[in-house]
């Protein structure tokens, strides 16, 4: 074991010596090429007299290739997905024949620019303007989030607990106003709609008990008045001519018993007068005169009291029905039931049904009658507490809480509708901003998962800060009816705060960074060169140019990068050529 160590141990050291020769001669020749084939500056690109400067020392030269293939690495990252190595091939077509020749012949092809052809240039997207002045913005940019507009959100809740019999709706299901998304099977909603029928009953009884009270009254004080006219029997019986009740009888009763005894007593007054009769007998008379009279008196008060006592106690049951039916039907819009379901529910009642379709039938073989129709069970009886759960707004469902045969209260929020025709975009202001956004203010909003853009005004930014973040939230209403905006995607808002009107303001993609220096596309005698700038103030699409390019000159506002990628690829093919 021992040896073994020994001999794994010496090959470790072998290898090891020899990765180091490896890495050494591996450096010290990178050196040697570096130094001898450095690439010509850009400096003098499109001068005339321009050439291939090799004077530099080593050290120069190596810091400048890696100064340009940082500067190219970046360049890739920012132009990351776009085709420009076809392009810049074909832009610099000829270099073949551009390596192959001289180095008087590379100076004067730089000496002419780069030159497209027409159909180039309307391939590749050039666009030559005149530079001129411009306005930047100072723009603050917010970040946020689309939500859901919660002015037009529904959350459904049962009106009555219940047991779910019917589910009818998923999530991400559009529906309209009074779809149907469930039915729910409600015991208390039962209880009420029978409350709500026998108090509709009830005041059925008490339309006919009042009227007839009512005529009750009105005869008996017609009677009342006519008794005082002393009237003789037969008139008084004449003038039964409505309803009375008892009320009647017992009057005209009293009334004859009182005539009777008052005939009776003064046939015995004037025979006792002619000592005819006895006094006995005329005492007797004149008991029952006085009795009957009474009684008749008795009779009138007691009538007259009794028909207005019926009358009253007859309006007050006809206004204590109606409260009744009136609480009982307002209790069912409450558990959510239309006057038009109402309304039917008291037309479904037995006693309406019949009134509605009461006749007699004769045939004894009618079986389409409805009183020789087998007794089946009412289908609304059946399912009387039945109740539809309906979406009081078009949109769509966007949450369910609810499954068959589920019990539910009161307080569940089984269903959650929202119109996505319209959101909200909250954005977080933070408090060294809120001087700068306020309410009316437009701002421009930017989603980067589908690339939509739209804008619009800051309707609300909330009057306090969140004390976790401390920033307010600004709130832009958003027209969503193609869809483009979809909740819980983030969004940046652009709000400009300030503008400043400069001479030349250029868009920020036609200046283009060429080891380390900015520099514009100037078109010149047919050709493109490169100018170097010096850029000042910038926004999020344009930048300032204090130096470099004078106002009316003509340059390259876009298809600039596929320039760069040209004369990238044209100086990579001339040292090839040139063998450097």
């Amino acid at each position: 074991m021992k040896q073994i160590r020994n001999m794994v141990q010496a090959g470790i050291g072998v290898l090891a010596a020899i990765g180091l020769a490896l890495t050494w001669g591996i450096s010290a020749a990178a050196k040697t090429l570096a130094e001898d084939d450095h690439p010509p500056s850009p400096e003098g690109y499109g001068t005339a007299g321009s050439g291939h400067d090799h004077t530099e020392s080593s050290a120069n030269g190596r810091e400048g290739h890696e100064d340009e293939d940082e500067e190219r690495g970046a360049e890739a990252d920012d132009h990351a997905g776009h085709d420009h190595v076809v392009e810049a091939e074909e832009l610099g077509e000829g270099s073949d024949d551009h390596a192959a020749s001289g180095p008087e012949d590379h100076g004067e092809h730089e000496d002419e620019g780069l030159r497209l052809t027409a159909e180039q240039r309307a391939r590749f997207g050039i666009v030559v303007r005149e530079a001129g002045p411009g306005s930047l913005h100072n723009e603050i940019r917010l970040s946020g989030g689309i939500v859901f507009n919660e002015d037009r959100v529904v959350h459904i809740v049962p009106p009555v607990p219940g047991v779910a019999r019917e589910v009818l709706k998923s999530v991400g299901d559009g529906v309209r106003a009074g779809d149907v998304l469930a039915r729910v099977d409600g015991a208390e909603l039962a209880s009420a709609k029978l409350d709500y029928i026998a108090a509709k009953t009830e005041l059925g009884c008490c339309q006919f008990e009042l009227p007839r009270a009512q005529a009750i009254h009105d005869n008996a004080v017609k009677m009342l008045a006519l008794l005082e006219s002393a009237p003789s029997v037969d008139q008084l019986r004449h003038s039964l001519s409505g309803e009375m009740g008892e009320y009647g009888t017992r009057l005209v009763s009293a009334y004859a018993e009182y005539v009777r005894t008052s005939k009776s007593y003064e046939r015995e007054r004037v025979l006792l007068e002619k000592k005819i009769s006895s006094e006995i007998d005329f005492l007797a008379a004149e008991s029952e005169f006085k009795k009957a009279q009474a009684e008749y008196l008795g009779a009138r008060d007691a009538v007259a009291f009794e028909v207005k006592q019926n009358l009253l106690e007859a309006t007050r049951d006809r206004q204590l029905a109606e409260l009744e039916a009136q609480t009982a039907e307002q209790r069912l819009h409450v558990f959510g039931l239309s006057e038009a379901e109402v309304v039917a529910l008291a037309a479904g009642t037995p006693a309406a049904a019949k009134a509605e379709t009461e006749h007699v039938c004769t045939d004894p073989d009618c079986k389409d009658c409805e009183e020789h129709r087998p007794a089946t069970p009412e289908p609304h009886r059946a399912k009387l507490g039945w109740y539809e759960i309906k979406s009081p707004i078009d949109g769509v469902l966007v949450e369910r809480h609810l499954t068959l045969g589920e019990r539910v209260g009161e307080d569940s929020d089984i269903f959650t509708v929202a119109d996505l025709d319209s959101v909200w975009a909250n954005l977080t202001v933070h408090a060294r901003d809120l001087v700068a956004v306020r309410r009316g203010h437009g701002v421009e909003l930017r989603t980067e998962h589908s690339g939509a853009q739209a804008r619009g005004k800051i309707a609300m930014v909330t009057p306090f800060l969140e004390e976790s973040t401390r920033s307010a939230t600004a709130r832009v209403i958003l027209d969503n009816s193609d869809g483009q905006w979809m909740p819980g995607t983030f969004v940046t808002g652009f709000i400009s705060a300030s503008e400043a009107n400069l001479p030349v303001v250029v868009p920020r993609k036609s200046v283009q960074n060429i080891e380390g220096r900015d520099v514009v596309f100037v078109e010149s005698e047919g050709g493109f060169e490169m100018t170097p700038v010096v850029t000042g103030r910038s926004d999020r699409d344009s930048v300032e140019v204090v130096a470099g390019l004078d106002p009316g000159t003509p340059y390259v506002s876009e298809g600039a990068f596929q320039l760069k990628a040209a004369v990238i690829t044209s100086a990579l093919g001339s040292h090839a050529g040139h063998g450097h």
